[in-house]
């Protein structure tokens, strides 16, 4: 896509009161826009985005394809009637017409094209949910087109939703929506605020502290945080906020607290260490940013947080994300169907137009007027410790990682793959191996191989033990349900600059070959060689590096590669990765020990050198980055 604002703006009339920044922002919403609008069809309600199928039925998926992408043009609507540009009223008004006729054929239970109701654990409960919100957004712009027939159609359509079960997760929200949006609109009944007040409920009890939230039965901590829980409670906040005002003030409270530590896990490039499930919603990591704005309580200020949100914007803006009608394809910085998550339909990655929220903000905001600071990960080196959820933040010179100590998954959702959550650290930059429900991932985390038959075993559930600035320490096991075989661990996690020195202490019981593995990095190429060495080694491509280093325990480093076939890496088709191989003969403990490295500087051609390992105090040298002086209590001795 052509990012040059400049010559972008030019093609539309817009006011001449309008910022360049507010300029900037809007013509990329407009650029995201008119795909949509091509696939426009009378007789069908949703649209045809090419992608999978989801596993939840066809008329889920319609409903689905009409209203996240209506997400997208609700907010740009009421922006682009402000313009006085012959081009935008054709769109603007061929959206509305959409809009009309897609409401009337999807509510109607005589037409063929009828959505259905809602049901229990259904997912018209979660569209119906966000369709309510969108409802309600700018005074009710999107319900005030509607005639009188179709709202009244509407609202009983909207009812089946009264009640519904839910999964005990971010989906209270939907619930909540729906329950609203019958009360703003006329239609509500004596028993609804109770509802609504049951499902809060519920929701802040999944809250853990300094703002973070787990997802329910899920057990996870991850980007759910910033598109369900604090998106949908600011926007709770901006239009009902009123009917609870305590509440209100406590959700706005917590998404103040999140977004303090959330802000440092975007990079100087715009991205962001890919944890957890649904990474192809793309923007809609930065959904609350611009609500924290309009609320008045971003405890970041307005230039740094338009630079943050204009950073993440372009960064998939450069990147081919569209599939062949143009609209948002499933992946990450490509098309990708290979990230499909089993929920997941042509329409889903629209779930990231929540992160266009910033078209909220009028032109006069100091969102769009203030000059730009620099964001967090811009700010030299640093650590954010989280020991509430089990994570530590780390920043350097613009990329940044997520160190993760407190990982868990519920056995019942298994199936999105555990191991998105399952590995010891994530980092902007380089992306990750996909995991599958049945596949453990090699590269950044310990694994357990079973001789002879290649049955890898990842972790499930991961207990800190330390989350603090000199270290994360951390102990699960390596095994599952079904299987006898089980390996118990505890690892020690260091940092410093573009390195991890990993300590691994525990003990087997049965023989078993255990591996860690680095980052892995994309190449064009994947090269071709297996046993390198046991000492040191370092690979270099396109100016990028990893390295990995054996300091105690492990026979041999390996390079795995995988370029043909079915894609397995987030970013490319073909990538790279080192890893470290200890083969243990029988049932017994173990201590492994290694340094692993990613990054562009020329400092990871180089090893370390390991001067002393006493119990509680290691110290190694560098020949460019100097001593390094590891210490705690528990380390051992080597």
């Amino acid at each position: 896509m052509n990012l040059d604002h400049i010559a972008l703006a030019g093609r539309y009339q817009l006011p001449e009161t309008w910022p360049e920044s507010y300029c900037r922002f809007f013509v990329y919403a407009t650029e995201q826009v008119e795909p949509l609008l091509k696939l426009i069809r009378e007789d069908m309600p949703g649209l045809s985005i090419a992608g999978p199928a989801s596993d939840h039925d066809a008329q889920a998926d319609d409903l689905e394809s009409f209203v996240r992408p209506l997400l997208m043009v609700a907010q740009w609507l009421p922006v682009a009637e402000q313009c006085d540009d012959p081009e935008l009223d054709q769109m603007i008004a061929k959206a509305q017409d959409w809009i009309r006729n897609s409401i009337r054929l999807g509510v109607d239970p005589a037409l063929p094209t009828f959505w259905g109701g809602s049901r229990n654990f259904h997912q018209h409960q979660v569209e119906m949910g966000l369709l309510a919100l969108i409802l309600c957004l700018n005074d009710g712009y999107i319900y005030h087109l509607l005639s009188a027939s179709s709202q009244s159609q509407l609202q009983e359509w909207m009812a089946s939703g009264r009640g519904c079960s839910m999964h005990r997760n971010n989906h209270m929200f939907f619930g909540i929506f729906i329950l609203e949006f019958l009360n703003w609109s006329g239609a509500g009944r004596s028993g609804d605020r109770a509802l609504i007040d049951g499902y809060f409920t519920r929701l802040e009890s999944m809250y853990y502290g300094k703002g973070w939230f787990i997802d329910g039965m899920n057990e996870t901590f991850d980007y759910y945080n910033a598109f369900a829980f604090h998106y949908y409670g600011l926007w709770w906040s901006i239009l009902f906020g009123a009917n609870d005002s305590k509440r209100s003030a406590r959700w706005e409270q917590w998404t103040k607290e999140f977004l303090q530590s959330y802000a440092y896990l975007f990079s100087s490039e715009g991205d962001f260490p890919m944890f957890g499930r649904s990474m192809t919603y793309r923007f809609g990591v930065i959904a609350p940013f611009a609500l924290s704005e309009l609320l008045e309580m971003n405890p970041w200020s307005s230039g740094c947080t338009r630079r943050l949100c204009r950073l993440n914007l372009e960064f998939f803006l450069k990147h081919p994300i569209q599939q062949k009608d143009g609209c948002w394809s499933v992946g990450f910085v490509d098309e990708n169907v290979t990230m499909a998550e089993s929920y997941t339909c042509g329409a889903s990655p629209y779930w990231g137009a929540k992160g266009f929220s910033y078209l909220s903000l009028r032109p006069e905001h100091t969102f769009w007027n203030d000059a730009e600071e620099p964001i967090p990960s811009e700010c030299g080196s640093g650590v954010i410790a989280l020991p509430e959820i089990g994570f530590l933040f780390r920043y350097h010179e613009g990329t940044t990682e997520l160190i993760n100590a407190g990982v868990a998954i519920s056995e019942c959702n298994t199936r999105f793959g555990p191991f998105k959550w399952g590995k010891q650290s994530y980092r902007s930059g380089v992306g990750t191996l996909l995991p599958k429900p049945d596949v453990v991932p090699l590269d950044s985390a310990l694994v357990a191989h079973v001789p002879g038959d290649g049955k890898r075993y990842g972790r499930y559930v991961t207990v800190p033990i330390e989350v603090s600035e000199r270290c994360v320490i951390s102990a699960y096991s390596l095994g599952e349900k079904t299987c006898p075989f089980h390996v118990e661990v505890k690892t020690f996690l260091f940092w410093r600059e573009d390195w991890l020195l990993q300590v691994h202490v525990g003990r087997a019981r049965q023989a078993c070959q255990l591996t860690q593995g680095t980052y892995a990095m994309t190449v064009a190429s994947a090269p071709s060689f297996g046993d390198l060495c046991r000492a040191f080694v370092h690979f270099e491509y396109g100016g990028n590096r990893i390295s990995f280093q054996n300091l105690f325990g492990y026979e041999s480093i390996f390079s795995q590669r995988r370029g043909e076939g079915a894609r397995s890496h987030s970013h490319a088709q073909e990538h790279v990765l080192l890893t470290g191989s200890s083969t243990l003969n029988q049932a017994g403990r173990f201590l492994l020990a290694s340094i692993s490295g990613a990054g562009k500087e020329r400092q990871l051609a180089e090893p370390w050198q390991l001067v002393s390992a006493e119990q509680g105090q290691w110290k190694l040298v560098h020949p460019i980055s100097g001593e390094w002086g590891v210490c705690h209590p528990d380390l051992p001795s080597l």
